[in-house]
């Protein structure tokens, strides 16, 4: 029995070091929850991590996004691309839906794919967690 088809991903290495400046549709919130597809039992874990992240804070900063997501492992123009494509509107913070977004994206290049937003509207397995 042939399991799910999903897009192959190309190798995780050269899909970090190497992504394209590839422009990335802006989504409305609607089409942000949808491209997310969050779990019911993901919820507390992003919640958790979005404090971790801003503080008590509504929105998550820049400098502290930065600091934030370089754990990931990630080098900094990939890490730059996702945020490109998480800062709707270009305001410098990201607010909770943003982050997990992010997180969603940064997940997806940790295991190979290119973090983008129509190859995150493609994948089909349970994310993982960054």
């Amino acid at each position: 029995m042939q399991a799910q088809a999903q897009p192959a991903p190309p190798q995780a290495q050269q899909a970090a070091q190497q992504p394209q400046s590839v422009p990335q549709e802006e989504l409305n919130d609607e089409q942000l929850k949808e491209a997310v597809r969050l779990e019911k039992d993901e919820v507390e874990t992003f919640r958790v991590l979005f404090h971790r992240a801003a503080g008590p804070a509504s929105t998550l900063p820049g400098k502290l996004a930065v600091a934030f997501f370089s754990r990931s492992g990630l080098p900094n123009p990939a890490l730059k691309l996702i945020w490109a494509a998480c800062d709707r509107g270009g305001k410098g913070h990201l607010t909770r839906p943003e982050f997990i977004l992010a997180a969603r994206l940064i997940a997806l290049a940790q295991v190979g794919y290119r973090p983008t937003i129509e190859q995150l509207k493609l994948y089909k397995s349970r994310f993982p967690i960054p």
